[in-house]
């Protein structure tokens, strides 16, 4: 099946569901969640199930181009919900990551370790991140990230309609050429798809995608 045709499976599919989607590393227990993240220098794809609301386990697909040679990777990845504060006005978490796998970089293997962490809150108005990723290898100097965030509704909609937001987000990675970017995002959300596109300030296209089901 080519890129095209997975992608628009992905989205037929996810218009045929009716459940809620949460951009999150841990979604309803129970649920599974499929999460694409692609720009330039890397793309990422995650499969996980919710064992519990406080737990996911799942895999991760990667491709990374640092100042070094591409690395692709396979890893196993576990996300744990650390806290939630559930508000009646917003909703605010902590979550960590962790992986490991195999990894393949100019003909060469060896392991790839994945560390994480990540905090947001939001209400139905505004929205915000801090986020820090980093990929641990003897293929490649060790590769850190580091996210913020902030997004805001442009209109509050019900559950079952449309809704859109207005994403600011920055991006510091030591590892890359471009070591600092300033990406402006549309998100757009429709019950159990999520999906985002922007392009940053030097031109770099990227483009987000969940869903849950």
């Amino acid at each position: 099946m080519t890129r095209a045709a997975l992608v628009l499976l992905l989205l037929v599919t996810s218009l045929l569901l009716n459940q809620s989607l949460e951009a999150r590393p841990v979604g309803a227990k129970g649920s599974f969640s499929i999460m694409s993240q692609s720009s330039p220098e890397m793309n990422e794809l995650h499969a996980h199930f919710a064992a519990s609301r406080h737990f996911s386990l799942g895999a991760q697909f990667l491709r990374l181009d640092t100042k070094a040679p591409r690395l692709y990777a396979g890893l196993a990845q576990a996300n744990l919900l650390i806290h939630r504060w559930n508000h009646p006005s917003f909703q605010a978490n902590i979550y960590a990551m962790g992986g490991l796998g195999q990894g393949r970089s100019d003909g060469r293997y060896a392991l790839v370790g994945m560390a994480g962490a990540q905090a947001d809150m939001e209400d139905q108005r505004f929205y915000g991140m801090l986020a820090y990723n980093s990929y641990l290898s003897r293929l490649i100097p060790n590769f850190h990230s580091y996210t913020a965030r902030a997004g805001f509704a442009p209109y509050i909609g019900e559950f079952h309609e449309f809704h859109s937001w207005v994403i600011l987000q920055y991006v510091f990675k030591p590892g890359f050429q471009e070591r600092h970017s300033v990406t402006p995002l549309f998100r757009f959300f429709y019950r159990n798809m999520l999906a985002e596109i922007g392009v940053s300030l030097t031109g770099s296209f990227q483009f987000n995608f969940v869903t849950e089901f």
